[in-house]
């Protein structure tokens, strides 16, 4: 399924929680979207990857190693987040390393 085309009709009721772990495409051109989609007192974990999110100048050999890049494009993720109407309430390492190496995140939000 493409987030990008859902549609609330897609969808038996609008969801409470949503979950995202997306490759190959950057959270900016899902999260606005899926966003919409949400109930009113929805929850959201996303996996930030930096290596889709990074411009590909960060990214070498597909893996993403300069912490500064990583604290960046979280900043950015969360950003979005809040210019969507939601509110951060955590940021962590993703206790499971992406492939080749990667550092990822995982980001936790609620509606405002």
């Amino acid at each position: 399924t493409d987030a990008r085309k859902l549609a609330a009709s897609d969808l038996a009721e609008a969801p409470a929680l949503i979950v995202i772990d997306v490759s190959f495409i950057s959270l900016d051109r899902i999260l606005p979207h899926v966003l919409t989609l949400a109930a009113p007192a929805a929850k959201l974990v996303a996996l930030v990857k930096p290596q889709f999110e990074a411009g590909p100048e960060h990214v070498k050999k597909g893996v993403v190693r300069d912490t500064q890049i990583h604290a960046a494009v979280c900043a950015r993720i969360e950003k979005l987040i809040v210019a969507c109407g939601w509110r951060r309430i955590g940021l962590m390492a993703s206790p499971i390393a992406g492939g080749d190496g990667n550092r990822e995140f995982l980001i936790a939000a609620e509606v405002q």
